[in-house]
């Protein structure tokens, strides 16, 4: 397969960057929201440490896609763990009553990213390389919640 079938992986890193900035913009910024839940605590520090761990691994691991082939079926692990971040925002909105930073573009962008990128990939992976890149988003995005618990309320 051709690099030019994948440069579309570099959407994920720009719209991370945007989704991060409505983060943080976006009226009540994350971390203080995060510490309106009793028992929760999350510093600007420990945010940006975090976010820029994120950012700076996701572009890593699309070098690492765009160059090997072999890696690519973890795009679709990319794809699910910021649909299922994007989930998340949803249901935390609805329980906190409100808007909560990064709600807007994980429906504005990711899901329609979600919707273009998961039909590419279907496209371009055998079945078992779709399958696992799912189950790892899966446990992806089941990771960044337990990070964020251990940082928020432990």
């Amino acid at each position: 397969m051709s690099r030019e079938n994948w440069n579309w992986l570099w959407l994920y890193p720009a719209t991370l960057v945007v989704h991060l900035l409505e983060e943080q913009l976006g009226g009540a910024r994350f971390y203080e929201w995060v510490e309106r839940s009793p028992g929760a605590e999350l510093t600007a520090t420990e945010f940006f440490g975090l976010t820029a761990f994120a950012v700076l691994g996701l572009t890593a691991l699309t070098l690492t896609m765009l160059r090997w082939e072999g890696w690519r079926f973890l795009a679709v692990s990319v794809v699910v763990a910021f649909f299922l971040n994007s989930i998340s925002h949803i249901i935390n909105s609805m329980i906190a009553g409100g808007y909560t930073p990064g709600l807007a573009t994980g429906i504005i962008i990711w899901w329609p990213l979600t919707w273009f990128a998961i039909r590419r990939c279907r496209r371009l992976l055998r079945p078992r390389a779709f399958r696992m890149g799912l189950a790892i988003g899966v446990a992806i995005q089941l990771g960044v919640m337990v990070t964020t618990l251990v940082f928020t309320v432990l």
